[in-house]
């Protein structure tokens, strides 16, 4: 089984698993979807990699498209990036394999709001944010609710749904753009994995 293969498995594998904790209506949707979608986009070759948007498992992880993405709250934003990121750190962290609690502490400290937070100091002086990028910044940070005054350190928890919404606005929005912070975020947690 090639590699591309396993990992398309793992993925799926992740979005259930997810969905299963999230809502079973959208369970029952997604598996609907899942089960009329080809197979071969998704086991596609090393070489086909570059699938069109529609023919390719991303284009049944985003919302609707009769949502336009301006009518999304930040809190919305927040919802989606908060599932990407933390399947982009799973993703990383489960090869080579570890025994499950192990696995589970290091993801629960690479999802925590303190640490999302750090990443997010980087990312301002370290990618390049557009405009829009950084007022999606700025209204995730500014919509934090009330609850994250019960939480130790608020200030973390703005940044982190800060970073989680423009997340999941380009996840939503621009996939090219979206691949390119992913990649950034997981080449700063390689740098932080080496450096320990």
């Amino acid at each position: 089984m090639t590699r591309l293969r396993l990992r398309h498995q793992l993925l799926l594998l992740m979005l259930v698993i997810y969905m299963l904790k999230v809502d079973s209506f959208a369970l029952r949707v997604r598996f609907n979807s899942i089960r009329h979608f080809s197979t071969t986009s998704i086991y596609a070759s090393e070489n086909d990699e570059q699938n069109d948007a529609h023919d390719s498992i991303l284009h049944l992880l985003r919302p609707s498209t009769d949502r336009r993405i301006e009518q999304m709250s930040s809190t919305d934003l927040a919802y989606i990036g908060d599932a990407v990121f933390e399947l982009l750190v799973r993703s990383k962290t489960v090869w080579p394999s570890k025994k499950t609690s192990n696995l589970q502490s290091i993801v629960v400290g690479l999802v925590r709001a303190e640490h999302q937070s750090n990443l997010l100091a980087k990312l301002r002086t370290d990618f390049d944010l557009t405009l829009m990028e950084q007022q999606v910044l700025s209204r995730g940070r500014n919509s934090s609710t009330n609850s994250s005054k019960n939480r130790r350190n608020p200030v973390a928890y703005q940044d982190a749904t800060a970073l989680e919404a423009l997340i999941g606005y380009l996840f939503i929005s621009d996939t090219r753009r979206c691949q390119e912070l992913l990649t950034w975020i997981r080449t700063n947690l390689d740098l932080e994995n080496s450096e320990q």
